[in-house]
């Protein structure tokens, strides 16, 4: 296969209509229940059939959060038969021609094999270090000093039930237990049906301004051999004022206190990449297995400094292929959305090139994942599943990994982390045109990414040595208003961190003005990390904004539109996305691009329809709230449509009576499975006007609709009319017009070509709409089973106020006949 990164416009027009499959989303799927080869074989057909390009396998171990997810999987995770069953899954997709991804770990987070790497070896467990104020007589400590008038005595102490991950023995024996099966399980396959290997969430569970701090045996030792400094006399500068009885700053100077914290943390996330995160990638990399994954709390920076991950990019952003995860709304339209998506994509600027990497022959180049919709309820439709995708792409992420697909729904595994995709979801069957839709998107995307013009300083320093918690508020909120102001003012930027600050891609490193004293005054030795002074410390006003902006953005450009900008063989490309909750105007920027490159040809590339549109010859249409598309400089074979004008007036209202009939409706049953029915359904009902399905009756039902009705319309109508426009939609529709199929849409605006389907005199038009199953799982008498039977959980709390947002359902209107431009 060509390289994606090289791809030219004709074999991006060859793929475009139908994307290969490491385009396209690769789901979690949940094994979760009792495996067998015939029920893997058929779910991994119906995932081709969906439009999947494949999938990670993940284990639910037989003992993971039994509390919140009723019963795992049986064979037990590891065992011969488990991995039999591997094996078969990874034959299976490889006849499908699907990818199958590994997951490293039995639940989450990964690193202990289930428990079996400290299972005989104590030695091998997570440690903390903690603070006391009275000697233990059970126990020798490690360390004992006076300081703040007090004595402090420090303990090593069990850190839980996980292994030690700054232990490289420990995390030796993690892959001993799991990659190295895999390997001879499934090891021929690596590198072309499995292209890798995920890791989700390993942590150290402790950090530095609290009451216990991460802690190996061999950390007094490597902190003297690499600062030059003892360890035990910083001891009382590490804890937070509560478990010490006094304020460190308050004893010693906040610049010995920033030294020793930022120093102390630096130390732990290099041994913790060392003996994590460049163990697992070298393996991976000797095995021609891509390392992919994503640590826990990356979405916000406040736990940054909280989450027992450490340096975001020595840790997850040292992969592979760098990840996120978008979980219960971390990212959604409507609401203040970090840019946490960039730090997976900058980290692709700042890889280390002493890594050794697999040859993947091409196919997953500027490869970034992730997973994404774990907890957005069973209310999440293919509108919000389309936003988040977007928000995520056009920041630089390349790869969708929906979260996710259980194998068995049975016994009250429907509600886990409320976000099964698959079958017993009212919308699976529209998977097909959101899979293509996504791949098309990541088609261009996985080119090589413009470079960036701006860095912006990552103050992990600074987030790690400050106590007080208004002070860490106050450098991510700078931080974020930076961004923000980057991100209004269409510059490209990547997060940089103080490593490579004098290396920016940009030479100009823009940064909050209350890190600026971390930086300034800690002289970490060896290496000073003060920051050269020829940066700028400030919020970057919008003339300086103005003057990093891309040369291909013109300076009136609607701030709600996102622009990522790609680099293609003699050409480049852009992906517009509307963040706006108004139709965008793109005219000028279409003058300004042809003006800037001299260009003659100019093609608009739609994702919806895979269709291709000349831009020169004829105006951009407005781009739609949340709509996205994108541009390309250049001409290439196949087909270039011209656009056709937008609907211009209403040619005809469709008012009148409505029949209402269900179709197919999802019904949980006594275990609370979805079980899918065509017959026996509600009778219909007649409308004197469009109403929702709650309005008349059918407050519970989840599935699919139809809204029958005659429009009579005069020859001038039916000659005039273009479009057939559904108006407000919750959530699918499908429509036809005298048996003929018009299309569906999945989400705004539901507008549909008539392709002359509309004759003179009575025309029967029929509108299928499919809901969510928030009315099914949001039924009184199922939330009180849920609740008498245990199977609700934090995540079924969360998830309960999304599922009634996506109520009411139905077709709300109004029905119209639109005619096109010129008419």
């Amino acid at each position: 296969m060509t390289r994606p990164s090289a791809l030219g416009l004709t074999q991006l027009a060859t793929w475009f209509e139908n994307p290969p499959a490491e385009f396209r989303p690769m789901v979690f799927w949940i094994w979760n229940g009792d495996l067998n080869r015939d029920e893997i074989s058929r779910q991994i057909r119906s995932f081709r059939a969906h439009g999947l390009g494949g999938f990670f396998v993940h284990p639910m171990g037989e003992r993971f959060r039994l509390h919140d997810f009723i019963r795992g999987m049986s064979p037990p995770y590891l065992s011969p038969e488990y991995f039999a069953l591997v094996r078969h899954a990874t034959e299976t997709a490889q006849r499908e021609g699907l990818y199958l991804w590994l997951y490293d770990e039995g639940g989450w987070p990964s690193g202990s094999a289930q428990g079996q790497v400290i299972a005989g070896r104590r030695d091998l467990r997570r440690l903390v270090l903690t603070v006391e104020h009275e000697p233990d007589p059970t126990s020798r400590p490690l360390h004992q000093t006076a300081a703040g008038g007090r004595q402090l005595y420090f303990y090593e102490r069990p850190g839980g039930p996980h292994p030690d991950l700054l232990n490289p023995e420990a995390v030796a024996r993690f892959i001993q237990l799991t990659h190295e099966q895999y390997a001879r399980c499934v090891g021929e396959f690596f590198g072309t049906t499995i292209p890798g290997m995920f890791t989700d969430e390993p942590s150290v569970g402790a950090h530095v301004g609290s009451d216990c701090l991460p802690w190996t045996p061999r950390l007094p030792d490597e902190f003297a051999r690499r600062t030059g400094r003892e360890l035990a006399p910083l001891l009382p500068l590490l804890f937070s004022a509560d478990a010490l009885g006094f304020d460190p700053q308050q004893v010693f100077s906040p610049q010995e206190v920033w030294r020793a914290r930022i120093a102390f943390c630096d130390l732990w996330t290099d041994l913790f990449h060392e003996a994590y995160w460049r163990q697992l990638n070298d393996w991976c990399a000797a095995h021609n297995l891509l390392h992919t994954g994503h640590v826990g709390g990356e979405d916000h920076l406040e736990t940054h400094a909280t989450a027992g991950f450490g340096h975001f990019f020595k840790t997850a952003g040292s992969l592979h292929a760098p990840g996120v995860d978008v979980i219960w709304r971390q990212v959604f339209p409507g609401r203040h959305n970090e840019e946490f998506p960039q730090l997976a994509a900058s980290a692709r600027h700042l890889v280390d090139p002493s890594m050794p990497r697999p040859d993947t022959g091409g196919r997953w180049e500027n490869l970034t994942v992730s997973e994404s919709f774990a907890v957005y309820s069973f209310g999440l439709t293919f509108e919000q599943m389309r936003w988040v995708t977007q928000f995520q792409f056009v920041r630089g992420i390349t790869m969708l990994a929906p979260m996710a697909y259980y194998y068995t729904l049975d016994g009250g595994r429907l509600y886990g982390t409320m976000s099964h995709l698959g079958e017993g979801n009212p919308l699976w069957d529209h998977w097909p045109d959101f899979s293509a839709y996504v791949g098309r998107l990541s088609l261009f995307c996985r080119q090589r990414a413009a470079s960036p013009r701006a860095g912006l300083l990552y103050p992990i320093e600074a987030l790690w040595a400050e106590g007080d918690a208004r002070r860490r508020a106050q450098i991510i909120d700078e931080t974020h208003e930076i961004a923000a102001a980057l991100v209004r003012a269409h510059v490209p930027f990547a997060y940089v961190d103080a490593r490579h600050a004098r290396t920016d891609p940009a030479g100009t490193l823009l940064a909050a003005p209350s890190a600026r004293p971390y930086y300034a005054a800690c002289d970490l030795a060896p290496q000073p990390r003060e920051l050269p002074e020829s940066v700028q410390w400030c919020v970057p006003t919008a003339r300086e904004c103005g003057a990093l902006r891309s040369p291909d953005l013109p300076a009136r450009a609607d701030q709600a539109l996102r622009v990522a900008e790609f680099e293609l063989p003699g050409g480049r490309a852009w992906l517009l996305v509307s963040e706006a909750d108004r139709p965008l105007r793109l005219e000028a920027l279409r003058d300004h691009l042809l003006a800037e490159h001299r260009a003659t040809a100019l093609i608009a590339w739609d994702p919806e329809s895979g269709r291709r549109f000349d831009l020169v010859k004829s105006p951009p249409p407005e781009l739609a709230p949340g709509a996205a598309v994108v541009w390309t400089l250049g001409s290439s074979s196949g087909p270039i449509e011209r656009l056709e004008g937008p609907p211009s007036e209403v040619v005809a209202a469709v008012t009148g009576d409505w029949t209402l009939t269900p179709v197919e409706s999802f019904v949980l049953d006594e275990r609370h499975m979805p079980v899918r029915r065509s017959q026996d359904l509600p009778s219909p009902c007649r409308l004197a006007r469009l109403q929702a399905w709650e309005e008349v009756g059918y407050e519970a039902f989840a599935g699919t609709m139809a809204y029958e009705t005659t429009v009579s319309v005069s020859a001038r109508q039916a000659r005039a009319a273009v479009w057939l426009d559904l108006g407000l939609v919750r959530h699918v529709a499908c429509a036809s017009v005298n048996g003929e199929q018009l299309g569906s849409r999945l989400w705004p605006p539901y507008c549909f070509a008539l392709q002359r389907s509309l004759r003179a005199g009575p025309n029967r038009l029929r509108v299928a709409v499919t809901n969510t199953l928030s009315g099914q799982v949001l039924r009184p008498d199922m939330l009180a089973q849920a609740a008498e039977r245990g199977w609700r959980n934090a995540y079924v709390e969360r998830a309960e106020p999304m599922m009634r947002e996506a109520l009411p359902s139905g077709l709300l209107g109004p029905v119209r006949l639109l005619a096109g431009a010129g008419a």
